[in-house]
């Protein structure tokens, strides 16, 4: 049996490129065209940091779900109960501080 087309999925078909614009497209690859001014300029430390402008004593609005391996669950659990803490708070006491001495040190800010 012979394969037959049918005339109306010939016509479905998209154009080929044309193979002078294929040649100049594998030409230009590998070059970078854009040029310098038109990248994205760095992004900028703002001044005063948006954490800086809140509550810091504020109620808590929002949780984070941490998946924690089992010895990372046991450490924290030794931890919490060894401070009569639940393991929430014990993350929350160590957490916030390292997070305060890491953003200090990104900024450049040594009085923290």
């Amino acid at each position: 049996m012979k394969f037959k087309s049918k005339p109306e999925a010939l016509r479905a078909l998209p154009d080929l490129p044309d193979p002078a614009d294929v040649a100049r497209f594998a030409a230009g690859a590998g070059t970078r065209t854009v040029e310098p001014a038109a990248l994205p300029e760095m992004t900028v430390v703002p001044s005063v940091p948006p954490w800086e402008k809140l509550d810091k004593d504020a109620k808590p609005l929002s949780g984070l779900n941490l998946r924690l391996n089992a010895y990372e669950h046991e450490l924290l659990k030794f931890l919490a109960e060894s401070d009569d803490r639940s393991i929430q708070q014990t993350i929350k006491r160590l957490l916030i501080p390292a997070a305060e001495s890491a953003a200090a040190a990104i900024r450049g800010d040594s009085s923290s």
